[in-house]
C-alpha cells in the first residue's frame, strides 16, 4: 500500500476517534447557581396558617386557628440582620369548629375583638441560627398588651411558580394567657398556649431592587 495513503488513513481514523470521544464526554459546564431567595414578600393569607393549642380540663389538647393572617417578609441571606418580619392576625377570625366557643373567645374576657381587632408581631432583630434557620426577636401585641417574643423560623422552601416566586417559613412558640389579661376559667383552660406559625410569602421585590 502506498505509504502516503496509509498515513492519511491513520490520520483520518485518529481524528474520527477524537471527535467521537468528545461527543460522548459529559459536559464540563458548571451547574447553574441556586436562585437567591433574598427579597421582599407579602404573606399569602390563603396559604399561611396560625394554629394554637391549650390544655382543656388538664385532660386533653383543645385546638384552634386564625383564618386571617397578613404581613410582610424581608429576607437578606447575605446580611441576615437586615431581614425582618411583620405579621398581623385578625382576632375575629378565630376558628375552633364550635360557634359557641368561638363567641366566648371573641368576648370581653378573652380576645375582646371589638376593642382589639388585631394581634401583631414585629421583629426587632434577626440572626442566622443554622442552615436555613433564623432567630427572630421581636414584640407581640395582643389585647393591647406588648410583650417581647423570640421565635426561631425555619425556611421550609423556595420556588418560582406560575403564582409567582414563593418562600415559606415555619416556627413555634409559647405564650401565657395571663400575661395578656386572659385569666378567665383557669380551672378549665391551661395558662400556656402553644402556637404554630406557617407563613408562605409571594415575592414583591427581588434582591438588589
Amino acid at each position: 500500500m502506498n505509504t502516503r495513503i496509509l498515513l492519511g488513513s491513520l490520520a483520518l481514523v485518529s481524528a474520527l476517534g477524537l471527535f467521537l470521544s468528545a461527543a460522548s464526554s459529559p459536559s464540563q459546564a458548571k451547574p447553574a447557581a441556586a436562585p437567591n431567595p433574598s427579597g421582599k414578600y407579602t404573606v399569602d393569607t390563603v396559604h399561611s396558617t396560625v394554629l394554637f393549642r391549650v390544655k382543656h380540663m388538664n385532660a386533653s389538647w383543645a385546638f384552634g386557628r386564625f383564618n386571617q393572617v397578613t404581613g410582610e417578609l424581608s429576607l437578606n441571606t447575605a446580611s441576615p440582620e437586615k431581614s425582618s418580619v411583620t405579621v398581623t392576625i385578625a382576632t375575629d377570625s378565630v376558628d375552633t369548629g364550635a360557634p359557641k366557643r368561638e363567641a366566648a373567645l371573641k368576648g370581653l374576657e378573652v380576645f375582646d375583638v371589638v376593642q382589639f381587632p388585631e394581634a401583631t408581631f414585629v421583629s426587632k432583630s434577626v440572626k442566622k441560627s443554622g442552615e436555613g434557620k433564623y432567630a427572630v426577636d421581636g414584640e407581640i401585641t395582643f389585647r393591647g398588651i406588648k410583650k417581647p417574643l423570640s421565635v426561631e423560623f425555619e425556611q421550609v422552601g423556595f420556588s418560582d411558580t406560575k403564582m409567582g416566586v414563593r418562600i415559606g417559613f415555619y416556627g413555634t412558640f409559647m405564650l401565657k394567657r395571663s400575661d395578656f389579661g386572659m385569666k378567665v376559667v383557669p380551672e378549665q383552660l391551661g395558662d400556656e398556649v402553644y402556637v404554630t406559625v406557617s407563613l408562605e410569602g409571594t415575592q414583591t421585590e427581588p434582591a438588589g431592587k
